[in-house]
């Protein structure tokens, strides 16, 4: 049986068609953009503290850094072992000649040897604050993926409820075309509006995505998204953070740059530098030494003065007194690193500062976003019901509804903002707060 439709059915039956296509199409991204990763039981371990122990427990980085720090230490024992005498043989096939056992012993070197010594000791400790450095850094890119997270899931759960208020919309209007109460492009505009909310849900979804696929890197294996993002969302984080800062109170940046990893560096490079050029100041001095000498080999062939000791000096100012010049540039590379504390200190005081007045800023945004959410979505319930009772347009009610939808973007990138700063600054304020996740896997 042919069914003749009216211009205003047909426009129906089409928007229709379109806004349920738009809504599968939207569910069959999420569905297909879903990789399979491992899964834990342990919810305990589903927190941030938790992943960053992770990470530095897997990073390639922090293991070279280990390996670079063993080497220092055997560089200090070899500078050590410059106190002992040095042995050395003389031989030579023809068996015409003895073979000579030498052991010299530097008596004095215008303190040199002992320059180097102290050099590699802070070298040994320029590692060990390199090491801390690395691990801030490695927790800051776990913060940042894991913001970067937090921030498209929670952008994800306004559009799935805007959508979800337009799929309302769309069944009221449905219901008034149908009746002849309203004309068939107000449901053309309500399938315009979802189509724009459908974009930003692709867009939400693709950088959930990009951060899950950094933070599983950094972690060295794939975890599904509810695992990273831990079992607390948006709002009970921050409530957390407003608590742990109304019991600490707010952070000093001045307090915190001494204890600093890349202070503390800073400082033993400028040492290292400053034993280095009295190394080289010692090497434009003469050296005093001691040489043992013993025969050793065919008797007829032994002078009869088999044993011998001497005193000796040995001066070398290098080729055109070339270890002035030395001298010289490592006194200037020892007065760079001295400046280079006080850079090192200043760019961390101003870093500090700067995610002070970040977590500030962020902290109150979010007071003024939760109200004007809240007024957003009442003044979108009162243009609805006011547009039943034909005092507001259908254009207002849906502008409301974009309003109220805005905000709620915005909140969701100012509560995953305030999260992050809190955790930055302690990262930055010297505060391995992930200590306790390794105790307690080492502890397992």
């Amino acid at each position: 049986m042919n069914v003749t439709l009216s211009p205003r059915q047909a426009a129906t039956c089409h928007v229709r068609q379109h806004f349920r296509f738009r809504t599968a199409a939207t569910l069959l991204i999420m569905l297909v953009a879903l990789p399979t990763f491992a899964t834990t039981n342990d919810t305990q371990e589903n927190n941030l503290e938790a992943l960053v122990a992770m990470a530095l427990q897997q990073h390639p980085a922090i293991l070279a850094e280990r390996a670079m720090g063993n080497a220092a230490q055997e560089d200090l024992h070899a500078a050590q072992l410059q106190r002992y005498p040095s042995l050395s043989m003389q031989s030579d096939t023809s068996g015409t000649s003895p073979s000579v056992i030498s052991a010299r012993y530097t008596v004095w070197d215008g303190g040199r040897t002992e320059a180097g010594i102290r050099a590699a000791r802070s070298n040994t400790l320029v590692r060990g604050a390199q090491m801390q450095e690395i691990e801030q850094q490695l927790a800051l890119r776990v913060i940042d993926a894991w913001q970067g997270l937090q921030q498209a899931h929670g952008r994800m759960q306004v559009i799935a409820a805007t959508q979800q208020k337009y799929s309302q919309f769309f069944a009221l209007m449905q219901r008034r075309v149908k009746a002849l109460v309203s004309p068939a492009i107000e449901l053309e505009l309500v399938a315009a509006r979802n189509s724009q909310i459908t974009v930003e849900m692709v867009q939400a979804e693709g950088a959930a995505r990009a951060a899950q696929n950094r933070l599983n890197v950094l972690l060295g294996q794939a975890y599904a998204a509810d695992y990273l993002l831990g079992p607390l969302n948006q709002q009970e984080q921050v409530a957390r953070i407003e608590t742990d800062l109304a019991r600490t109170g707010s952070p000093l940046a001045a307090e915190a740059v001494d204890h600093l990893p890349s202070v503390i560096k800073a400082r033993f490079q400028a040492q290292v530098a400053k034993e280095q050029a009295n190394a080289e100041r010692a090497g434009r001095l003469p050296e005093a030494y001691v040489v043992l000498q013993k025969q050793i080999g065919n008797a007829n062939t032994l002078n009869p003065q088999t044993k011998s000791v001497f005193f000796g000096l040995q001066y070398a100012p290098g080729a055109g007194f070339s270890s002035s010049a030395r001298s010289r540039s490592a006194d200037s590379r020892a007065e760079s690193a001295a400046q280079g504390v006080d850079q090192a200190e200043r760019d961390a005081r101003d870093t500090m500062q700067q995610e002070i007045v970040e977590l500030g800023n962020s902290r109150g945004r979010i007071i003024a976003l939760e109200q004007s959410f809240t007024s957003t979505q009442l003044i979108m319930e009162s243009y609805q019901r006011q547009f039943v009772a034909s005092r507001r347009s259908w254009q207002e009610v849906l502008n409301a509804a974009r309003e109220n939808h805005d905000v709620g973007i915005n909140l969701a990138d100012t509560r995953a903002s305030v999260v992050g700063s809190a955790y930055r600054l302690r990262v930055r304020m010297n505060d391995p707060f992930w200590q306790s996740s390794l105790k307690k896997k080492a502890s397992q």
